[in-house]
């Protein structure tokens, strides 16, 4: 397989960044809704649905409201079959672990707690489960994903993955429906949209770590190239008025220019 250039990877890997609006971060307390029709994402769908995602050292745990009629049709179907698609209605998870806009993985669950896995391979069935429960007026899921699952990492607070819930309604309905703004390809990874774990002062904290730990790496990578001197008074004002992710990344790419220039002269 071809590689591709460093430098392609990081306009991707910047342009998924931008493409992404919907952001939601990990919690208990923190519910998003907001699901739009797949052919129209700038209307809102007419059934409430709304998601939360918390985790543990060891799980991811996901867990779909989805409101809305025909109940009783809902409870009267027959078991679904797992590595099989889920006909009925049925929510859709895709997630991106480390926003890579490239690899990502697709699980579907139904109301009639059928599980899909895009993985394919009937081993991995197992590896996540998803409980299904029925209301008067809605019925639920929670899918708990383990970190060591095929394509899982386990995260860190401040980390930001791709991600999208979608819904399919087949009763009272029939139309599908995503929360990120993805248009009617659900495969889309370059718009999914953001999960960031951690809650949004503790990804914020945690977030800042990271940018200082890799500011230490980028000084001691430019020092060892003899480049320092050329960034060292713009280092200094990102130190004290605060920098992003985005300015190392500027850095960086000038480094490699001069080093360009160094090596033609």
């Amino acid at each position: 397989m071809k590689k591709i250039p460093i430098l392609t990877t990081i306009i991707l890997w910047c342009l998924c960044s931008m493409l992404s609006a919907q952001t939601v971060h990990t919690g208990p307390n923190d519910w998003a809704g907001g699901f739009s029709y797949a052919r129209d994402n700038n209307t809102k769908i007419p059934l409430d649905t709304r998601f939360n995602v918390d985790f543990d050292a060891k799980n991811l745990y996901i867990t779909v409201e989805c409101k809305g009629p025909g109940m009783d049709q809902l409870r009267k179907q027959p078991p679904g079959k797992n590595m099989q698609w889920p006909g009925g209605d049925s929510i859709e998870i895709f997630l991106d672990p480390g926003r890579t806009c490239g690899k990502y993985f697709q699980l579907a669950v139904g109301a009639n707690g059928a599980k899909y896995d895009s993985r394919s391979k009937k081993v991995w069935k197992d590896l996540y489960t998803a409980s299904v429960k029925m209301f008067d007026d809605k019925w639920t899921v929670r899918v708990t994903i383990p970190f060591d699952s095929p394509g899982m990492q386990k995260p860190h607070i401040g980390d930001r993955w791709g991600f999208n819930i979608c819904r399919n309604v087949k009763t009272g309905g029939d139309y599908f429906s995503t929360w990120a703004k993805v248009g009617a390809n659900f495969h889309n990874p370059a718009k999914f949209g953001t999960l960031i774990i951690g809650s949004k002062a503790d990804a914020q904290r945690g977030m800042q770590k990271k940018n200082m730990e890799d500011m230490v790496l980028l000084e001691h990578d430019l020092q060892k190239r003899g480049l320092y001197s050329n960034f060292e008074k713009q280092i200094k004002n990102l130190k004290q008025n605060g920098f992003t992710q985005l300015d190392l990344r500027d850095i960086r790419e000038e480094a490699a220019v001069d080093e360009m220039l160094e090596k033609i002269k």
